[in-house]
């Protein structure tokens, strides 16, 4: 089945740059089109302007509305990863930007060893090392 045809159809993407017979990512499932769908039907209804690039972690201080924050809050890291490649495929930029913000506020607001275990990042540093490169760039550290 091919999500294209529908794709076009649906308000903010970009349907003239997708090619007949292009190939659909992974990420672009009948999941994620239905829920980029139910987003794009109430973004249709409900401009907003963004600020660019966001200040901070609070997209509702950003400009964006209540029902998109809560339509965000309710989404799985996958699926908002899934959400955002499948948003930059078809050119939806302000989905796009808000997903990205939604993922880095969530990121940001982890620890150091649950960043670790989360994306399966492996530290090649000693304690030692670790304390040393966290001094030196200390100046990096926010709250």
């Amino acid at each position: 089945m091919t999500y294209w045809k529908h794709a076009k159809d649906v308000p903010g993407f970009d349907g003239d740059t997708i090619e007949e017979g292009a190939c659909l990512p992974e990420a672009l499932n009948a999941d994620v089109v239905e829920k980029l769908v139910e987003f794009t039907t109430k973004f249709a209804d409900a401009e907003f302007a963004l600020k660019r690039p966001l200040d901070s972690a609070d997209l509702a201080a950003n400009g964006c509305p209540d029902w998109a924050v809560k339509f965000l809050e309710a989404l799985t890291l996958d699926q908002k990863f899934d959400m955002l490649i499948a948003a930059d495929e078809v050119r939806f930029e302000e989905l796009s930007t808000i997903l990205a913000g939604s993922v880095a506020a969530y990121i940001k607001s982890l620890s150091p060893e649950v960043l670790d275990a989360t994306f399966a990042l492996d530290r090649e540093f000693t304690p030692e090392e670790m304390a040393e490169i966290r001094k030196e760039e200390s100046w990096a550290e926010t709250d």
